[in-house]
């Protein structure tokens, strides 16, 4: 088994978790990612998180055999009752994969230039400014 590579931090203010991903995913990684968002999710009643927001500016780049996990993860965050998904500063190798992952799952995916597009289409995610730093 390998090691995980990939870094995150995320919190949780319902009806919304703020994720921030930096570095390149492989599949353990995504996996281990998918675990521990799980198990903080948990701790919320059902369908009381809707709302998605990911920075991805030091975001880099998945390995191949983290698509099919990823999938399967997007699959399950639909499943819980998420209605939309913003993502933010999605490089073209981040939004083509996130586009490749999220097909057949209809969802309100969105993707942000930068924070301050995000900020004019989202004013109501302000608190967040602090994390986008």
């Amino acid at each position: 088994m390998f090691k995980a590579h990939g870094d995150w931090r995320y919190f949780v203010e319902p009806p919304v978790i703020y994720v921030e991903m930096s570095g390149s995913f492989n599949k353990e990684a995504v996996a281990s990612f998918s675990i521990e968002v799980a198990q903080e999710i948990m701790k919320y009643p059902e369908f009381s998180i809707q709302y998605a927001v990911v920075n991805l500016e030091q975001f880099e780049l998945a390995t191949a055999d983290s698509i099919e996990t990823a999938k399967v993860y997007f699959q399950a965050v639909k499943a819980r009752g998420y209605k939309r998904v913003d993502y933010i500063k999605a490089n073209i190798i981040a939004r083509n994969l996130l586009e490749t992952v999220w097909s057949g799952v209809e969802m309100d995916i969105n993707f942000h230039q930068d924070a301050e597009s995000f900020f004019q289409i989202r004013p109501e995610y302000d608190n967040l400014r602090k994390w986008l730093k």
